[in-house]
């Protein structure tokens, strides 16, 4: 198991790791020709939100918390 590395940022939490993870996996999508706009992540805390966009940069995918996605529609396939 993987140690967590949470912080509190402000009211919001975000995790180095989780962020990694995610990073990890959204290259691997892409590079196995998935295309970033039809990549979904969410996350509970907003300060998550932003570590991992700083994370998958240059690749954009759509990255928003849970209260933002239940206001925004998505494709679906």
């Amino acid at each position: 198991m993987l140690p967590t590395l949470v912080a509190k940022c402000s009211k919001s939490l975000k995790n180095l790791m989780e962020a990694y993870m995610v990073g990890e996996i959204v290259n691997v999508l892409t590079s196995s020709g998935t295309d970033g706009k039809d990549i979904g992540i969410i996350t509970p805390y907003n300060s998550q939100a932003n570590l991992i966009k700083a994370v998958i940069l240059p690749i954009s995918v759509e990255v928003h918390t849970i209260d933002k996605y239940t206001r925004v529609e998505i494709r679906t396939a």
